[in-house]
């Protein structure tokens, strides 16, 4: 009777056999449109953990470590895959690793060695303008940007 743990098990039982389902499904849809702003990394793990517990997800269930990702910047998700090797397996080590990265990102904006896109075409675009023949290439923003330069024609 006086063990703490039996008592921390009973309760959690319990609030897991009588908890609201209205609020299972509020959590739910709210870890569906939950998304990192910025880069705010601590507050979007700080609610998903909270989300996925009131939605009555344990953090091994399958799906939880995809809607973490699903929920970064895209391009944390990128810098984690980039940097890490091998890739984080669990939902611990992503959340871990994407801190980092974030880290890193800060630290760099700080030292101002962070560069921003320009909108330029990516590594993979500049390969296939150049196979293409394309000298001048422009994404579409940059073209929307500058809308008195005339797309760039193929070569026959």
């Amino acid at each position: 009777m006086m063990d703490r743990s039996l008592w921390d098990d009973f309760k959690a039982d319990f609030r897991r056999a009588y908890a609201d389902q209205d609020a299972k499904l509020t959590a739910y849809q709210k870890l569906n449109e939950l998304k990192m702003h910025g880069s705010d990394i601590d507050s979007y793990v700080a609610e998903f953990d909270r989300l996925i517990d009131e939605a009555g997800y344990s953090r091994s269930d399958i799906g939880v470590l995809q809607k973490f990702k699903e929920g970064l910047q895209p391009s944390l998700v990128r810098e984690v895959l980039t940097h890490v090797t091998p890739a984080p397996a669990t939902l611990a080590a992503w959340k871990q690793k994407a801190r980092e990265r974030q880290t890193v990102y800060k630290e760099l904006k700080n030292a101002g060695l962070h560069q921003k896109s320009h909108g330029g075409p990516t590594p993979t675009q500049q390969k296939w303008a150049q196979k293409l023949g394309l000298h001048n290439y422009q994404t579409p923003a940059q073209r929307a940007a500058n809308p008195h330069i005339p797309p760039p024609v193929l070569p026959r």
